[in-house]
């Protein structure tokens, strides 16, 4: 079975902020299967998935599709945004992965979802 945890992140600037995560534990071993993540507009800010301490992705949010709508005078949305980092990975027992948002100056919020499933134990 496929489940999703809902994060939202409020950019704060020059600072990266993470959402509490996504944990595995010994009686729901997490498979994380990919990330949706939707930036609130366009800032330059950066994506970033961590796997406690490690950096597994990091993608500028000129690459993702926003909600903000777009003004008369610019051309429309593309459909070779991502929307969907795809990661497959086992998170091992008693970690925790988790999104972040790195703003600079101008910031920007983030909204998402985990895809993930319990695999056996």
């Amino acid at each position: 079975m496929i489940y999703f945890k809902k994060f939202k992140i409020t950019g704060v600037a020059n600072t990266i902020t993470h959402d509490s995560g996504l944990d595995s534990s010994k009686a729901n071993p997490v498979r994380l299967l990919s990330v949706i993540v939707q930036p609130s507009t366009y800032k330059g800010s950066d994506v970033q998935g961590w796997l406690e301490r490690e950096k597994v992705f990091e993608i500028e949010d000129y690459l993702l599709d926003t909600k903000e709508e777009w003004p008369s005078n610019v051309a429309g949305k593309s459909f070779n945004r991502l929307n969907e980092i795809e990661v497959g990975h086992d998170i091992p027992v008693g970690s925790t992965f988790s999104v972040a948002l790195s703003c600079a100056t101008a910031t920007n919020d983030l909204r998402g979802a985990y895809r993930y499933e319990i695999v056996g134990s």
